[in-house]
């Protein structure tokens, strides 16, 4: 797994926050709507929702971790590799 930091403050993982939760919605959509017969692109949109799904998990216990108005350093997320 390889760690990613960044330093940024509490409003703007809240975006991120936001953003990671529409990015789950639209694949389980994408998911929805896919042909029963394209197991490939199917298999290709599971995985990126499961990645998205631990970004968020991720991102939600910084975000909870963190208050208002204040800096956020050396976040550590591992990546689904």
């Amino acid at each position: 797994m390889t760690d990613v930091t960044i330093t940024t403050d509490h409003d703007y993982i809240g975006q991120i926050l936001t953003a990671t939760a529409d990015a789950i919605r639209f694949a389980e959509r994408e998911i929805e709507e896919c042909p029963a017969n394209d197991t490939e692109y199917r298999a290709f949109v599971e995985e990126k929702l499961e990645q998205h799904r631990v970004l968020n998990e991720q991102i939600g216990r910084v975000f909870l971790q963190t208050r208002p108005g204040h800096e956020v350093r050396n976040i550590a997320l591992e990546s689904g590799e």
